[in-house]
């Protein structure tokens, strides 16, 4: 190679190096100001919401489920939750002064009239936040039940944090 193609070379790589960055940024612009994200999600976004009788699992990284005997129909549930000795409101009540005490847990969606609520929990070691969702079930004025799905949407996988986060709600919630 002679020294006068060194530079011609040298420039072609600068120059369509730089290029190729332009379009790169451009069509990052594009995606965002169209609103565009169904390359990296579901389209917008959005948290879908439970229906616990008729969900099939399959878009958490990782999750865990508990959930009455027959309730999670189209699902297999990791563990079976107990009938509680308390009412459904005082269930609420028990579940949002808790909420309402952790700084790390945000609201998502509340649903009190069916009794469904949805929480993001963030954890201080992770970069992304989880998501967790329960369901209140009245089975009699003062025996209650609940369905609760701790999941991973995105990041990192941790062994047992979902079961943990769901057992360990179960267990508040549980307490006389």
């Amino acid at each position: 190679m002679s020294q006068n193609q060194k530079p011609n070379m040298i420039n072609f790589l600068l120059f369509g190096g730089i290029g190729v960055s332009i379009l790169v940024v451009a069509f990052g612009i594009y995606l965002m100001m169209s609103g565009n994200d169904s390359m990296f999600s579901d389209g917008d976004g959005s948290i879908k919401r439970i229906e616990f009788s008729t969900f099939i699992r399959g878009e958490a990284l990782d999750d865990y489920l508990i959930c009455p005997e027959d309730y999670c129909t189209s699902t297999r549930p990791d563990a079976i939750s107990p009938e509680i000795g308390q009412s459904v409101n005082l269930l609420r009540d028990k579940l949002l002064t808790f909420v309402d005490s952790q700084p790390n847990i945000n609201i998502h969606e509340l649903d009190p009239v069916n009794q469904q609520f949805t929480f993001i929990t963030h954890d201080s070691s992770k970069p992304f936040p989880d998501v967790i969702t329960v369901r209140l079930i009245a089975l009699t004025n003062n025996i209650s039940t609940m369905a609760i799905y701790s999941r991973t949407l995105i990041g990192e996988v941790r062994a047992n944090l979902n079961k943990d986060r769901a057992e360990r709600w179960l267990a508040l919630l549980s307490r006389d």
